[in-house]
């Protein structure tokens, strides 16, 4: 939201006046109180001096370049800044109005602060502390970078102190991704917060599970013989996610288990005994001869067992603030609010059954041919056939994947011997994750965690 810094508010309220002669639309700043007046704009106090000190950072129109950093020559990025103050030895990044795009990773002994309107004057900037209590000052500056994480305070060997800001993300985190708006780890990090407004996005979903393989092709036949029944038992469901688990590295989601394999079909029956000929021999009375067969099918093969769909993904979590492994964190003013927890994926379905296949036929026997050219002139042509083997059963389907646990929503999470001093009146949180179907348990949520 643009601000009119109080150098030129007094131009502002000229054009006011004359507007209202005119009867012009109202030209009011947007920092202006109208139920309260003019005479409600505090005295924020004099702007720094060109040379006080800190590194100086304006989102547009800086240059991160290696000579920047001055009152008049700002950098443009807030990571570029924390390098120019630590080879500079300065204590304090000093953070114009603007979105930044970026993660950042604290320096020990420097402040990165905000609460300054930075105009641009001549070939350099105007600085004027911005003390208005309507909106917040500490809406101007904006670290929301495309990351899970925007801000780390990892191993410090000493302080860190962020002041008069808001830390959020700017973009939707991966299918499952947990997002946090400060980590503080480590037994020599010391943070310090300082009317610093967190506020991270929704936890996303889990993934839903993909659906089980179909079950393995029957063959064509030669199977052992069988009852030739369908499978009747399907894939047991799998187990539903439990809760999922925290530690300094962040929260780790719990996916549900895989459903089991369906019950494959029952190979068929044998088919039946070939019919039988007589085959005459050729002699003066035609008397019979040997006699063919002909050979049975051989069974039909069951169809195999769907399988089991896979699990749901976890859920991800939304956490303002995590300390772990004594990290020491204290914060006046600001807030910590937590966004929703993600819900867990849905369990794929299980893979169909295949059918089973039906036995090939029986073969033919040689069968007889015979013509005698004697006074009885017998003669014949026949052949014994062998019965189709019988079907094999169809395979049952394969079971349903458990759901995904839910994820977290907490102002704060801290474990490890992790210290946070925070008012509690600063603190919110959003609804936990529902958990996945199947059986997949809920999230959590709360102020803090444990």
């Amino acid at each position: 939201m643009a601000r009119v810094p109080r150098l030129v508010f007094a131009a502002s309220l000229g054009a006011l006046a004359c507007n209202a002669l005119l009867g012009a639309d109202d030209p009011v700043p947007d920092f202006v109180d109208r139920d309260a007046g003019v005479s409600a704009l505090p005295d924020c106090g004099p702007p720094p001096a060109a040379d006080d000190g800190p590194i100086y950072v304006v989102a547009t129109g800086g240059a991160d370049v290696s000579t920047c950093g001055s009152h008049a020559s700002p950098c443009a990025t807030i990571g570029f800044a924390l390098g120019q103050a630590k080879r500079a030895s300065k204590t304090i990044v000093r953070v114009g109005p603007g979105t930044y795009r970026e993660a950042i990773t604290l320096v020990p002994g420097v402040t990165i602060e905000g609460g300054y309107f930075a105009e641009k004057s001549g070939d350099g900037y105007t600085w004027i502390p911005n003390c208005l209590p309507k909106p917040k000052p500490s809406d101007d500056v904006q670290i929301a970078p495309d990351v899970a994480t925007p801000v780390i305070a990892a191993d410090l060997g000493g302080t860190a102190t962020l002041s008069t800001l808001t830390i959020h993300q700017s973009a939707s985190p991966a299918p499952g991704e947990s997002v946090y708006g400060i980590v503080a780890t480590g037994a020599s990090t010391h943070l310090e917060l300082v009317d610093v407004m967190v506020a991270p996005a929704n936890g996303a979903d889990g993934t839903a599970g993909a659906p089980g393989d179909p079950g393995a092709a029957a063959t064509d036949g030669g199977c052992p013989m069988g009852s030739g029944a369908d499978g009747n038992e399907a894939g047991a469901p799998g187990e539903g996610a439990d809760g999922g688990t925290i530690d300094g590295t962040g929260y780790h989601g719990a996916a549900g288990a895989n459903g089991g394999i369906g019950l494959g079909g029952a190979n068929g029956d044998a088919g039946a005994a070939g019919t039988c000929v007589t085959c005459s021999a050729c002699n003066a009375t035609c008397n019979t001869g040997p006699t063919q067969c002909g050979r049975a099918g051989s069974p039909g093969c069951g169809g195999g067992g769907g399988k089991g769909g896979y699990g749901g993904g976890g859920g991800g979590s939304s956490i303002a603030l995590l300390a772990w492994g004594g990290a020491t964190v204290k914060a006046t003013g600001g807030s910590l609010r937590a966004g929703a927890g993600g819900a867990g994926g849905a369990g794929g379905t299980g893979g169909s059954g295949a059918p089973g296949t039906t036995g090939p036929s029986g073969s033919a026997s040689d069968g007889c041919n015979v013509t005698c050219v004697v006074a009885l002139g017998c003669s014949n042509f026949q052949t014994g056939k062998g019965g189709a083997g019988s079907p094999g059963g169809a395979g049952a389907a394969g079971g349903t994947g458990g759901g995904g646990a839910g994820g977290w929503s907490f102002a704060i999470v801290s474990g490890g011997d992790a210290h946070v001093e925070v008012p509690e009146e600063t603190l919110d949180h959003s609804n936990f994750g529902r958990g996945g179907s199947p059986g997949g348990a809920d999230g959590r949520s709360g102020k803090r965690y444990p």
